[in-house]
């Protein structure tokens, strides 16, 4: 099977498992938080950025080293194992170690009590990412969404009665654990790859060396993508975090059902296509029209209809979720470049140069925050969304140097698109509300919204959406013959 037809195969599968666990993840944890207080989120909100950060930056480069090297024999593959594990157990019993000191910042005692036990999702994840990246560095995306599905299913079953039961907070420890604990559990069967009691030197080192690159610029993305609920949590308190996380919760799910699944395969992609220049400038024209047409719809109508939706989904106690979800929806102009820029660079080998950027992301985020958090949640959410406008232009200016691809085209992408989403947001909104009646007030203004935007892509960008309709079309048949 060509590369082409691998890549849009593969994406299919992860989009497909991808809106299924995301659909039922949305559900069980809009169920999970009615029965949980505001500053009981917001307190698992702070303990579970933390603890995901700490994951990040234990777990960087290792699936990467494991999908770039299509020649790794079985006990390089268990060293990278060993490797990672042992980084993760180290970073897990550190971020156990200052939870108290944390509580004590934070001026929330319960965090001492739940970092310790969130901290064993790290540990676990050293084992899901070796035979993970082996699945997807075989174009595996059907079994890897079996496996999302199944630990989303398994962390519902086990919230939900918890939830119920009235156990607060601690129902969403069990369901970030309970899901873990099934991927951990299944991926190797499926993979059927087990890590073997050997160690190879030369290995290790050279995985160092790969992720050590890539280290500063997780570390740096990652605590930018934390900030709203690090510095949220602290100066506004668990309950502003909560609403923080709900509205954060929400734009991840767009943001994971929308962009995650293809960007899944990118780096697979793009180490395929190597040195060719023609086929990587192709590939990432292709990827930022797909993208930008599909994110600009999924956030502009998701947004068109917040107000009801939040009230609908989560209750009316959730409204304040509203209005933080509507600003970030309008980081979505930025996804699809800032999506590329790590598998692009890795896939060439040029992760340091992707730091630079990291950096200079990280520090306007900083700044930013520290004047929004000043004036409320609004603002603070707000800094989020200029600092990622701020960086579409030197996003694109990094995409254009390390791929040698020019950046006028990629940023034309963005355009029709954009103002699309806005004509449909404006004609939503011009729409009267139905009275006494969300689900009817969403219908209607997801309709108009869909409507405007389609109309105006046809007048501004009529031949991209015929090349995504034949792509569409190209993929059907081979679902049925592809695992």
């Amino acid at each position: 099977m060509s590369l082409k037809r691998h890549a849009i195969t593969s994406a299919a599968w992860a989009l497909s498992g991808s809106l299924l666990e995301r659909a039922l993840g949305f559900i069980f944890f809009a169920v999970v938080i009615r029965h949980v207080g505001v500053s009981q989120v917001g307190l698992i909100a702070i303990a579970a950025t933390l603890v995901d950060l700490t994951t990040a930056i234990s777990s960087t480069g290792f699936g990467e080293r494991v999908m770039r090297d299509r020649d790794l024999t079985h006990t390089e593959t268990s060293t990278v194992f060993w490797v990672h594990t042992g980084l993760s157990l180290g970073m897990a019993l550190v971020l156990a170690g200052v939870a108290p000191w944390i509580a004590d910042f934070y001026e929330q005692p319960d965090l001492g009590l739940v970092i310790p036990v969130l901290c064993i999702a790290i540990v676990l994840n050293a084992w899901i990412v070796v035979p993970s990246s082996l699945l997807a560095r075989d174009f595996r995306y059907r079994s890897l969404a079996t496996l999302s599905v199944g630990a989303t299913i398994a962390s519902g079953l086990v919230a939900l009665p918890l939830a119920i039961a009235g156990a607060g907070a601690w129902a969403l420890v069990a369901q970030r654990l309970a899901g873990s604990i099934f991927y951990a559990l299944t991926v190797g069967f499926i993979s059927h790859w087990r890590p073997a009691f050997a160690f190879c030197p030369r290995t290790a080192r050279g995985t160092i060396a790969f992720g050590l690159p890539l280290l500063a610029t997780t570390t740096i993305q990652t605590l930018a993508n934390s900030i709203l609920i690090l510095v949220g949590g602290y100066m506004l308190g668990p309950v502003a975090a909560g609403f923080l996380r709900v509205a954060q919760r929400l734009a991840d799910m767009l943001q994971q059902v929308a962009l995650m699944p293809v960007s899944r395969v990118y780096m697979p992609v793009f180490s395929s296509i190597g040195a060719d220049t023609g086929r990587r400038h192709n590939a990432i024209l292709r990827i930022v029209d797909t993208m930008s047409i599909a994110l600009m719809l999924v956030f502009g109508m998701t947004a068109a209809i917040a107000g009801p939706l939040v009230q609908v989904v989560f209750g009316a106690d959730w409204s304040a979720a509203a209005p933080l979800f509507v600003i970030m929806s309008l980081i979505a102009p930025s996804l699809p470049i800032g999506g590329l820029l790590w598998p692009v660079a890795a896939a060439l080998g040029k992760t340091r140069y992707v730091l630079y950027f990291a950096v200079m992301n990280v520090a306007l985020q900083f700044v930013l925050a520290g004047i929004g958090v000043n004036f409320g949640m609004e603002a603070l959410t707000a800094s989020n969304t200029l600092r990622a406008w701020i960086m579409i232009v030197p996003n694109a200016l990094f995409l254009a140097h390390v791929s040698n691809t020019p950046i006028r085209p990629v940023l034309a992408l963005l355009i029709a698109p954009s103002l699309a989403a806005c004509a449909g947001w404006s004609a939503a909104h011009c729409v009267p509300a139905p009275l006494n009646s969300a689900l009817l007030h969403i219908c209607v203004s997801a309709g108009v919204f869909g409507v405007t935007y389609l109309a105006i892509l046809l007048l501004l960008a009529r031949s991209r959406l015929a090349g995504l309709l034949q792509q569409a079309r190209a993929l059907l048949p081979q679902h049925a013959h592809q695992g």
